[in-house]
């Protein structure tokens, strides 16, 4: 099905292609490739970032974070609640995560959460959490900004630290 684009950014239109459209080849020729193939005309919009997600890490334990769920990066003034989402890019499921966090460049208390458990991609449960560190103010023209990082997932050594972080930037207004 077809989507007019959310952003004011593009002109395009976004596609959702059916998993039959998509084929991935990891590892071809010593090359990284994913081939896309679709009946739609006028060419393709292509997220890297999503694609590169679903990935499935060759290490036992490798968390990162993926999103900030909550707010959009275009924020109302007031208080609002900071959420981000991690992501179980490992081979094996776990039970517990610590995200640190910088606002505006000081670091915040560290949040842990010791009772989800996050299953592997493909696996029978989700491969995602999302977690609250905390709440801040939002006031119209300044700009904040967020610096994410998990680590431990199930108390564990996290192998893959490149996914780890998120950089994050809003905008009162």
């Amino acid at each position: 099905s077809k989507y007019n684009c959310s952003c004011n950014a593009c002109d395009s239109l976004i596609y959702n292609l059916s998993p039959a459209d998509i084929k991935a080849y990891y590892n071809y020729g010593g090359k990284n490739v994913i081939s896309l193939t679709s009946t739609v005309t006028g060419g393709l919009y292509i997220d890297r970032t999503i694609i590169y997600m679903t990935r499935t890490s060759t290490y036992e334990y490798d968390a990162g974070i993926t999103a900030v769920d909550s707010p959009d990066v275009r924020v109302c003034s007031g208080t609002k609640n900071i959420v981000v989402r991690t992501r179980n890019f490992g081979k094996k499921s776990f039970t517990g995560i610590k995200i640190n966090w910088k606002w505006n460049g000081a670091l915040q208390s560290q949040v842990y959460d010791s009772l989800s458990k996050v299953d592997t991609i493909g696996g029978s449960g989700s491969n995602t959490l999302s977690l609250k560190l905390g709440s801040k103010t939002f006031t119209i023209g300044k700009t904040d900004s967020l610096i994410a990082w998990c680590s431990s997932p199930g108390g564990q050594t996290d192998s893959a630290n490149y996914n780890d972080t998120i950089k994050y930037y809003f905008y009162g207004g």
